[in-house]
């Protein structure tokens, strides 16, 4: 094969994605160069967020973990345990800037959303200068957490005409995490908190 040069290659695993999707993808992106090219700073004023679910055992792929040495060093990495864990991870990216983690319980549900919206998230942006906040767009996925009627209730309030979500005037596509920054940042938390 290497004579023909022909390289290995892995299948990488993507979320499987309907039919429908692909077009409100591409609507979601035009909506996003269009509010791009109307303000350059766009990007800069949206509190991008996730949560992610950080368990003791996690997906292994022992295919990609190599060990280039001159002898066998029999290394081994423990893999399974009878001692549980799992650490839900909220966490916001805003204007190049990590906000949190802030640990949630392990089932979100629309009270506790509610709860970290009002009283920890202005704590998390304490940091952010009082006009950026004014300015701020947040960004949030389809989580049914995310849509209880106190819940949008306070986002209409707070955040106005600035959501990217299910319900928002900028419309976050389903099954679209790739589309958000923090996908690889909460990808990489979980792979170091195993």
């Amino acid at each position: 094969m290497k004579r023909y040069e022909y390289h290995p290659y892995h299948i990488q695993r993507v979320q499987t994605l309907l039919s429908s999707d692909y077009a409100t993808r591409v609507s979601f992106c035009r909506t996003m160069l269009e509010k791009h090219q109307e303000d350059p700073n766009f990007f800069d004023r949206i509190l991008w967020s996730d949560e992610s679910a950080c368990k003791r055992d996690g997906y292994l792929n022992l295919h990609n973990i190599h060990s280039w040495q001159l002898e066998n060093p029999h290394e081994i990495r423990e893999d399974r345990s009878q001692h549980q864990f799992m650490v839900n991870l909220w966490t916001e990216i805003h204007n190049g800037c990590i906000i949190g983690p802030f640990e949630l319980p392990a089932t979100l549900n629309a009270e506790i959303y509610l709860d970290l919206l009002q009283n920890h998230l202005p704590i998390l942006l304490e940091d952010v200068p009082l006009e950026s906040r004014r300015r701020m767009w947040l960004q949030q996925d389809g989580c049914p957490a995310h849509y209880g009627r106190a819940v949008r209730a306070y986002l209409d309030e707070t955040f106005a005409n600035r959501l990217i979500g299910r319900q928002g005037p900028v419309f976050w596509p389903s099954r679209s995490p790739d589309l958000n920054p923090l996908v690889f940042l909460l990808g990489k938390t979980n792979s170091i908190s195993r």
